[in-house]
């Protein structure tokens, strides 16, 4: 709770939007790490970390979902690789 910024912690539901957020970045992990959909999940989770990374200040954590923003940002401009399962799908017809 520590990590959230003050007007989130002021809901009444804040619990709730740390485990919704916690299971919303299994879902995509599972689905990046599968190759499901890889570049808009890429997209939406690069973009959901440069969010946690401006919003903490600079410090260490901030530079690590720096950097973390970055390769899943690369890896939507890049697309499916030939380790997706996407890519094994297109390929195989």
């Amino acid at each position: 709770m520590g990590y959230l910024p003050d007007f989130i912690l002021q809901l009444s539901f804040a619990k709730n939007l740390i485990y919704l957020n916690g299971a919303a970045e299994v879902i995509l992990a599972t689905m990046f790490l599968i190759g499901i959909f890889v570049r808009p999940v890429a997209l939406l989770l690069s973009i959901h970390l440069l969010t946690i990374a401006t919003g903490l200040g600079y410090n260490d954590i901030m530079i690590r979902d720096l950097g973390l923003a970055l390769a899943t940002f690369s890896v939507f401009i890049g697309g499916a690789d030939k380790w997706t399962r996407e890519y094994r799908q297109k390929n195989q017809s």
